[in-house]
């Protein structure tokens, strides 16, 4: 045989076992399931921010503001202001029921009830925040 030959052999053999031994594949690969790990949690304390927070005090700040805004143009003609603040509570009251269904049609979604997202989303978040 030739030494150029056994040479180039025992120099492909040992590349070889080298590259199958190195183990960078699963190393990207555990990069990628931890960068999707990751990103789930992010989506998940997002959506529980979003649900059991932002969204009913936007609600039930907007529709308040909304129903002063009319009430003192309403009032500025009629010259009685003393309504104002019972309208802003009753629609701040009905910023809550529109949140609760916005909730609800989002659980149906999501979950396939309408209760879920109340135990799994906004319960979840409290308990979080009150322990």
């Amino acid at each position: 045989m030739d030494k150029r030959f056994l040479f180039s052999i025992v120099l492909l053999l040992g590349l070889t076992s080298f590259g199958f031994g190195a183990d960078e594949f699963s190393e990207a690969a555990n990069v990628v399931s931890s960068a999707s790990t990751s990103g789930k949690a992010i989506v998940k304390e997002s959506m529980q921010w979003l649900f059991a927070l932002v969204l009913p005090s936007a609600l039930m700040v907007t529709s308040a503001f909304l129903a002063y805004r009319f009430e003192k143009q309403k009032s500025e003609q009629d010259k009685e202001t003393s309504k104002i603040y019972t309208k802003m509570a009753i629609a701040t009251l009905g910023g809550f029921f529109v949140y609760i269904a916005i909730a609800m049609l989002v659980s149906r979604w999501f979950f396939g009830d309408f209760t879920s997202i109340f135990s799994k989303v906004i319960y979840a978040f409290f308990t979080s925040v009150f322990q």
